[in-house]
């Protein structure tokens, strides 16, 4: 049986990880040139993820190919599926918890009504994992220069500004975030649901 061919859910460019792990589900068994040709990403930048992925255990290196199927390249194959997200890991194969803070403030941002900077970390901290009010202003102020959320009430006095999140932009369960690109570049909100920037707008 021929195994289904995963597409991306829009019709933007995926982010790398999202590139490699997409193409890794394809193949289930595959090699790192493979990989490069399915993405077009950099040699270096493919390596790096397979040998943290194994490492984390998600994938398993099975024997090298042969010359002509793969010019002596290594297989490997995809042990562990754990669906269309790839896996949150450092170069050493290590839980990586930096995007956590956005993905509790997005969560909790589609839950609430509308919201102020100390209602939204209150609602969007954990016992494990809290999230402070200074977190919680910058990526308010980041999603509303991107056009992600309407200030419903102006600051008044000590009583801070209340937003809402526009319904329009209830765009999936994965946080939007703020990518620098640098040479020029200036700072936009990658939305990985819809695989669309969007440009910072005026102040917060």
């Amino acid at each position: 049986m021929s195994r289904v061919t995963l597409k991306p859910r829009n019709a933007g460019r995926p982010a790398i990880r999202d590139a490699i792990w997409m193409a890794i589900r394809n193949r289930s068994l595959f090699t790192i040139p493979e990989l490069i040709a399915d993405t077009g990403q950099k040699s270096a930048t493919v390596r790096d993820y397979v040998h943290a992925l194994a490492a984390a255990g998600y994938i398993r290196h099975l024997k090298n190919a042969t010359p002509t199927s793969g010019r002596g390249a290594k297989i490997w194959r995809l042990d562990r599926d754990t669906g269309i997200e790839p896996p949150r890991i450092t170069l050493e194969g290590q839980e990586d918890t930096s995007g956590r803070c956005r993905d509790q403030l997005w969560r909790a941002m589609k839950m609430l009504n509308d919201f102020d900077k100390a209602d939204l970390a209150l609602h969007a901290s954990t016992e494990e994992h809290p999230v402070s009010v200074q977190s919680a202003a910058r990526y308010i102020s980041y999603l509303r220069r991107a056009g992600y959320l309407a200030r419903i009430q102006p600051p008044q006095g000590r009583r801070p500004a209340r937003y809402r999140l526009l319904n329009s932009k209830h765009t999936g369960p994965r946080a939007p975030r703020l990518v620098c690109a640098g040479d020029g570049v200036r700072p936009r909100v990658y939305d990985l649901n819809t695989g669309e920037y969007h440009p910072l707008g005026g102040a917060a």
